[in-house]
């Protein structure tokens, strides 16, 4: 009995492995057909995403496409829509008409000073048909010009919301927006600081050729005036500075009335950031009634930079 009984429990000794070596290869192959369904799901889930990372990029690719297309188109419509208003301005040279400004000189027949008109400074005739402008857009407010530049365009009043940054002078939306002029700023050009604004385009067109100043000084040594018409007058600026500033900078701190130390700190800031600055202006000082003009573009995409170029106003007539 005693030898029976140790057989028996050898023979349980002698199963026991095999029970224990077998066990995990019975539940792997009990594992393997979930193990390769989630294997499959998987892939499928891998190759789903693939599907719509692809479908997504293409969709983008196509929107980019849409947007440079109607930019493009956006583009081509604002320079048609713009050379034909130049069919409005008519610019023709002169040897100089007779200006507002005039000299005191003495009358033979009496001890009292009379006044003698001088010569203008102003070498061109230019006549623009405000009529007509303002039959498009009666926010116009005047016409500016410098040649070197190719710079034509009419001038707005911006209505203090941003709009002429979108939309153009014949009041449809378009990316080159319009030329215009600080709300904060007299639309006879009687401020101090008169701050003129435009697009920077990537073509060149409406302010965004001021940047070629910055690098090429020669273009204003060449000639360094811009021109403003309005319905009455015509106003000579002669630059004076140009250089890139922030958004933020006090180029854009503007004022209704500025006292003669006000005007000094400006133009102090001014000969202080300038990149280009014409001597003779700054040595001589600030005058009570000193008038410069201010033309602003962005500079760069997004930069938050912007190109300024400054005029002072040297001649005005009437028109």
């Amino acid at each position: 009995m005693k030898k029976e009984k140790d057989e028996e429990i050898k023979e349980e000794i002698l199963k026991e492995p095999e029970t224990e070596e077998s066990g995990p290869d019975e539940a792997a192959d009990k594992d393997a057909p979930e193990q390769r369904k989630r294997m499959k799901l998987g892939k499928g889930q891998i190759r789903l995403i693939l599907k719509i990372g692809m479908v997504f990029l293409l969709l983008m690719a196509v929107l980019s496409f849409y947007e440079i297309f109607q930019l493009s188109n956006q583009y081509r419509e604002s320079i048609r829509k713009y050379d034909q208003l130049e069919s409005m301005i008519k610019v023709e040279e002169t040897e100089g008409a007779v200006a507002s400004t005039r000299s005191l000189v003495a009358d033979e027949t009496s001890d009292e000073p009379v006044e003698e008109a001088e010569p203008s400074k102003i070498k061109l005739d230019i006549d623009v048909d405000f009529a007509s402008l303002r039959a498009i857009n009666p926010d116009v407010m005047g016409w500016i010009y410098y040649a070197p530049l190719e710079i034509s365009y009419p001038v707005v009043v911006d209505r203090g919301d941003d709009y002429y940054e979108h939309y153009g002078f014949d009041l449809e939306k378009n990316v080159a927006g319009a030329i215009f002029l600080d709300y904060a700023s007299r639309q006879d050009m009687q401020s101090f600081n008169t701050i003129i604004y435009g697009h920077n385009m990537r073509n060149g067109t409406m302010f965004g050729s001021l940047k070629k100043l910055l690098s090429d000084t020669s273009i204003i040594e060449g000639d360094p005036y811009f021109y403003v018409i309005t319905e009455n007058r015509i106003y000579m600026y002669e630059i004076f500075a140009d250089y890139t500033c922030r958004a933020s900078a006090k180029t854009y701190d503007l004022k209704l009335t500025y006292t003669e130390d006000e005007m000094k700190e400006y133009l102090d800031y001014i000969e202080s950031v300038a990149s280009y600055k014409r001597e003779d202006f700054f040595k001589k000082g600030v005058s009570e009634d000193m008038k410069i003009a201010t033309l602003s573009t962005c500079h760069g995409v997004n930069s938050g930079n912007r190109t300024v170029i400054h005029g002072e106003l040297v001649e005005t007539a009437d028109r």
